[in-house]
């Protein structure tokens, strides 16, 4: 079974101080969503970087985080308006160890430095430590995306290790940070979220 189905299926929903988070279904895969993906500057420090994806590749991205076990995929949406700014990914890639990744993208640039990412992302990691049995997040980014660094230790991680010269990025060999993050580290920073 699905982990979205595991969740309560299409319906689910998780309701943040900013966004609404829930499940794409077929009408979000609007060309706006695609544009965002095909934005060099969106996409700038993102493994998409360099990639071309078409409406197929993002039909198929999404029917297949919505089968998966391990994924769950959710649309950032604003609680006003109901925009689709961006999206946020839970994927529980190591059972075994307990241990689960956090990715996102806001493609909305208005919405950049909004506080969307942290939002969404102390909410899914909190339904991950809380609900789903997650023992550790394991977080990363290029070095030089100095947003995405802030956002790992404003959720409470902390850094594990630097791996030197690791990705390409402007035809330069950049460093790559990787960040841990347990229970004990989060409800830390978010102690109201601990009981809930």
């Amino acid at each position: 079974m699905s982990l979205v189905d595991q969740l309560g299926g299409s319906v689910f929903r998780i309701e943040t101080e900013k966004s609404i988070l829930r499940p794409l279904a077929e009408s979000d895969l609007t060309d706006r969503y695609l544009g965002w993906l095909n934005n060099p500057e969106i996409n700038r420090f993102s493994s998409r970087r360099n990639r071309k994806f078409s409406r197929a590749d993002m039909a198929s991205y999404v029917e297949e985080a919505n089968a998966s076990p391990d994924k769950l995929l959710l649309g950032i949406f604003t609680r006003d308006e109901n925009e689709h700014v961006g999206n946020v990914l839970f994927d529980f890639n190591d059972r075994a160890n307990g241990i689960a990744t956090i990715a996102n993208l806001i493609g909305e640039t208005s919405h950049w430095g909004g506080g969307y990412v942290v939002d969404a992302d102390k909410h899914l990691i909190h339904l991950g430590f809380g609900h789903l049995g997650v023992r550790k997040f394991v977080l990363g980014n290029l070095a030089s995306n100095r947003a995405s660094t802030f956002k790992s230790t404003s959720l409470g991680a902390q850094l594990e290790g630097r791996l030197r010269q690791h990705e390409l990025l402007d035809d330069v060999y950049v460093d790559v940070l990787r960040f841990g993050l347990f229970a004990n580290e989060f409800y830390t920073h978010f102690p109201e979220l601990k009981d809930k």
